[in-house]
């Protein structure tokens, strides 16, 4: 195909719970190499935006001093991207982020479908120490694969914490399994300079790949429940970190923003990936409360006795 270079870039971004979007998100917003790039997300919490990078906030938006923007997309992807797009002041480009759980091939067609877009790609991140896990995993393994088979572009991150020879063996199962996506890795995400910022992210394959192809890949949504946990201010660290290591096989992914008792003036920043457990003091939470639980398959007993540990003295 030949795209017109007045029109804007869209690229998804996409990946498994706990894959680190967020983080490579927040990067793009603060390492954006002169470019004004808008970002469209579920909601504003969960960036955590320095405050000092704000110039203002309009309801739905949120103007960076760099020239970005970070955008909610409230329900309706096709809305917020035509408000971005006809804004007085249009970005260079768009970043769209996917939920964890999400077909990036159906977000896909939301760059193909205004005059003033293109689609310029889908960017995968991968958990490279959880990713073996999740593809054996009888409730998510179609999911993650899916997402896998829908990149333009698969980043293995979290290298730190893999050996040399780990990487090796997941960059080939890779090349063998989902030929045509390119191969790039990373740590905490350092990935934005090498990457968004290039124009052909597209696969030599053929175009038809990113084509919205309707419910043809379910998204197993199914086979995913959340819900939301708010624990109260008398939680102290110590018993949110004991509970976090009990939690429930089920439970694949943990995050949100808590305020513990000997730190009651500050936020701490919860996340859990599998076995990993991330508990960060934080001044602001973007007025989010609550630490939100997704588990994979039949968890309802689970979420009872996950509210019990909560509950107990």
């Amino acid at each position: 195909m030949n795209y017109s270079d007045s029109k804007i870039p869209v690229a998804i971004i996409a990946g498994y719970l706990g894959a680190g979007k967020t983080t490579f998100l927040n990067q793009l917003l603060r390492e954006n190499q002169g470019q004004r790039v808008a970002v469209l997300v579920n909601d504003f919490g969960s960036l955590n935006i320095d405050a000092e990078l704000i110039e203002s906030q309009d309801g739905e938006t949120i103007r960076l001093t760099n020239g970005c923007a970070c955008c909610t997309i409230g329900g309706d992807v096709l809305a917020a991207m035509r408000r971005v797009v006809k804004s007085d002041d249009p970005p260079d480009r768009i970043l769209l982020e996917a939920s964890g759980i999400a077909n990036p091939e159906k977000l896909a067609h939301y760059g193909q479908v205004l005059q003033e877009t293109r689609l310029e790609g889908v960017v995968v991140l991968v958990d490279s120490e959880q990713v073996w896990r999740l593809i054996k995993d009888k409730y998510v393994s179609s999911t993650v694969k899916q997402q896998l088979s829908s990149a333009d572009l698969l980043v293995l991150n979290k290298i730190d914490l893999v050996s040399e020879e780990e990487l090796a063996h997941l960059q080939d199962w890779i090349r063998q399994n989902y030929r045509g996506a390119r191969i790039s890795s990373a740590s905490f995400g350092d990935i934005a300079k090498d990457i968004v910022l290039d124009v052909s992210l597209r696969k030599s394959a053929a175009d038809s790949l990113l084509t919205y192809s309707g419910d043809k890949h379910s998204d197993n949504n199914h086979a995913h429940v959340s819900w939301v946990v708010n624990p109260g201010d008398d939680l102290s660290v110590d018993k949110l970190k004991a509970i976090l290591q009990r939690l429930p096989a089920s439970v694949v992914r943990v995050k949100g923003f808590v305020r513990c008792s000997e730190e009651s003036s500050s936020f701490q920043l919860v996340q859990v990936v599998g076995k990993r457990i991330s508990i960060e003091s934080v001044k602001d939470s973007g007025q989010i409360e609550g630490l939100v639980f997704i588990a994979a398959g039949n968890v309802e007993e689970d979420k009872v006795e996950v509210a019990r540990q909560f509950n107990a003295g």
